[in-house]
């Protein structure tokens, strides 16, 4: 009984030891990808600079300029990957604040506004109330927002619909972003929220580890549900917040030129 003891005990400081050093190499990578990406952004800084400037000097259309504005569009979404690894190594230290909900989906969806119209796909936003606040960062929220609405878009053929719920349950808020794509693998679930795991030939696999990553540091909770052909949808459980000061009850509407 005692050896026994001694042997579990002896296997416990190993996988200790071995956990720990996982943590370490785990963070000197982290700390390694985003000593390259910095490294990286500051030539391309310069790039785009001396390419719009070119572009500039050239007047009307050319060729010329044509090839200069595909240079800074590149140069854009190297930016664009160097933010997500930039997101995915560094800590996010959150600022949380009450923010409204119906205001974060809004401004996320302004931004993907041109690609849902593109594929004719149908975007509908339905809070059980229109005053729900969630205690949070509102920049990481919306960018979490974001990289989910971009996923959904990815999936769907043309004249989809994504779907945005909202609602109170305690002192949580429940958001719901459901599409009508084919639905995700059974065999990929498992891994969908790992760094670096794509199953497309563009991008690098971060942006639903990174929405994890920002869900989990806001004090949320992210899960996911799928059926072949049916869809998939995106549950995000973030803490509930009241809101400070005046409450005026706002109408937005989800057309980015026309709110009111």
């Amino acid at each position: 009984m005692t050896k026994s003891r001694d042997e579990l005990g002896y296997l416990g400081q190993a996988m200790d030891k071995m956990r720990k050093s996982i943590m370490d190499r785990d963070r000197q990578l982290k700390t390694m990808l985003a000593a390259v990406a910095h490294e990286i952004r500051n030539p391309l800084g310069g790039i785009e600079l001396f390419a719009g400037l070119a572009a500039e000097e050239l007047k009307g259309k050319s060729e010329g300029k044509d090839h200069i504005n595909k240079i800074i569009r590149e140069v854009q979404n190297l930016n664009r990957i160097i933010d997500e690894f930039l997101t995915f190594a560094r800590p996010l230290n959150p600022k949380r604040r009450p923010v409204r909900l119906a205001d974060l989906i809004d401004e996320a969806f302004c931004l993907v506004s041109s690609e849902l119209e593109a594929k004719g796909i149908v975007f509908k936003k339905e809070l059980s109330e229109n005053q729900i606040y969630v205690y949070a960062d509102p920049e990481q929220v919306k960018r979490a927002f974001l990289n989910l609405f971009k996923n959904s878009i990815q999936a769907m053929e043309q004249n989809g619909n994504l779907i945005v719920t909202g609602t109170r349950k305690r002192s949580r808020v429940s958001i719901e972003i459901k599409d009508t794509g084919p639905g995700i693998p059974q065999g990929h679930l498992e891994r969908i929220f790992d760094p670096f795991f794509t199953t497309r030939e563009q991008g690098i696999g971060l942006g639903l580890s990174i929405v994890k990553k920002i869900v989990e540091e806001n004090g949320g909770k992210i899960s996911v549900a799928t059926e072949k052909n049916h869809g998939t949808t995106f549950t995000i459980l973030l803490p509930g917040s009241e809101p400070t000061g005046k409450i005026e009850d706002e109408h937005y509407e989800q057309n980015c030129g026309n709110r009111r």
